[in-house]
């Protein structure tokens, strides 16, 4: 079996225990990897999150090391019967994980960002929630370990949200708060954020109005959360979606990276292409790259390896057939945004959905999935690529499924997305910041893992 691609994937759970879906990983620094930390939910009762409020379900937090063969440390964060949900992780200058996401209400009916801090062995330092309608899709910290956050808060009295911020200090201190939308736009919502330079951070999501729903690019102050320059990106024709799935600072000030999800119409049901983009920190295209395939793309994640030579993406892509979903991955130059390669990670019976990547010195490249096999629960997934590509062509059985790593076939071109202006406004919300009555608790998830 010489030859053989040496990939590491670990399952948590199976049929007969709860399953563990991962949330993000992270790499701070580009460090060389010796132990991953996760952040999971996972769902006690049954697999219908969020459509029950009889299902409980925890956030873990665990600390693998690279082999896999065991378990360093995990700890569940439990609330009452509310549903609680991670969508981001990142670690701090001490090596201590810090964890946003959502928590569901039964008691009201709504969602609440959170954000929780562990140390090093996985104990609980603290943990704040916003005591309003929110919800937290990303994550990032500044050199300083001040917590920043970003997503969508709703309106108590309607359906509409706006793109939200919360800047925490280490200790867990609320800074300041922010929604920050259009009266013009029913919608707008941030999902990836990252820190600009000393004055100012980003964010990057999706804002919509009658004929078009464009990417937002939005540039705020550190101390204060204002915005202070914005632009939306769309396609040429005007009338399409563009999704702003992930951001990240760029080899200095100057520059920023920014994923797009794409489609040439304002049906979601048709296909998405996935377009790479740097540009200036002031919003301004430097190049653009864009990856199409005969079925939809969905890109969720974006990383610079450490020499800040080249920029690494991971996609969720349908496959030819229609019936499941496999992982694209694709290396750039960053300097000019050439396609170096593309890789595809498939399961004839079972789909893979990509939820996050990150990068080590080594070159080394590390992706969370979600794994969904048939009447089976779905499994966390995590996959390490070394940065050569190498290994196309093989394939190795893991808990009865087969994985098949291949060259895609999806094609890049220049892209299609235009500038175009935006000016949101701020305001900033009046409710408390409130710390929930939460245990932590080590969990009994399963782990399983193999090494081909």
């Amino acid at each position: 079996m010489s030859g053989i691609f040496s990939i590491v994937v670990a399952s948590f759970g199976s049929a007969a225990s709860p399953v563990g879906l991962l949330a993000a990983i992270s790499n701070p620094n580009g460090n060389a990897v010796d132990s991953f930390n996760l952040a999971i939910r996972s769902d006690q009762l049954n697999a219908s999150v969020q459509t029950s409020a009889a299902s409980v379900t925890q956030l873990t937090v665990l600390s693998l090391p690279l082999a896999l063969s065991s378990i360093t440390w995990q700890t569940a964060l439990t609330d009452a019967a509310d549903l609680q949900k991670a969508a981001a992780i990142q670690i701090d200058s001490a090596g201590n994980p810090v964890v946003a996401g959502s928590k569901y209400v039964t008691a009201n009916g709504f969602y609440t960002g959170y954000v929780a801090k562990f140390n090093s062995s996985g104990v609980i330092q603290w943990q704040r929630r916003i005591n309003n309608n929110s919800d937290f899709f990303g994550l990032t910290l500044d050199s300083s370990d001040n917590v920043y956050c970003a997503g969508a808060a709703r309106f108590f009295s309607s359906s509409l949200t706006d793109i939200y911020v919360a800047k925490l200090n280490s200790s867990g201190t609320l800074q300041f708060r922010r929604n920050i939308g259009n009266t013009s736009t029913p919608f707008e919502s941030a999902t990836s954020i990252s820190i600009n330079n000393v004055d100012y951070f980003n964010v990057v999501g999706q804002t919509n109005s009658p004929g078009n729903t464009d990417s937002a690019f939005i540039i705020l102050n550190r101390s204060t959360g204002a915005t202070v320059g914005a632009t939306t990106q769309r396609d040429s024709g005007g009338s399409g979606i563009q999704e702003g799935k992930a951001l990240i600072r760029g080899e200095g000030d100057t520059v920023s990276y920014c994923l797009v999800r794409s489609y040439a119409t304002l049906s979601p049901g048709s296909n998405s292409n996935q377009v790479l983009l740097r540009h200036t920190n002031a919003g301004g295209f430097v190049w653009q790259s864009q990856l199409s395939d005969s079925q939809t793309l969905d890109p969720v994640g974006l990383i610079m390896d450490p020499s800040g030579t080249h920029v690494y993406t991971c996609a969720t892509a349908l496959s030819s057939d229609g019936l499941r979903n496999e992982l694209l991955l694709a290396k750039y130059v960053s300097s000019t945004g050439s396609l170096v390669w593309q890789r595809k990670l498939a399961c004839p019976t079972a789909s893979l959905v990509a939820k996050s990547i990150a990068t080590d010195s080594l070159d080394n490249v590390y992706i969370t999935l979600d794994q969904t096999l048939a009447a089976v629960s779905n499994r966390g997934l995590v996959l390490k690529v070394p940065g050569s590509g190498a290994g196309a062509g093989n394939s190795a059985v893991l808990e009865g499924s087969t994985y098949t790593y291949s060259v895609s076939t999806v094609t890049s071109s220049s892209g299609a997305l235009v500038i175009a202006a935006y000016s949101p406004t701020n305001s900033e919300f009046s409710e408390t910041t409130v710390t929930p009555t939460a245990t932590s608790a080590a969990n009994t998830l399963a782990i399983a893992s193999q090494t081909l």
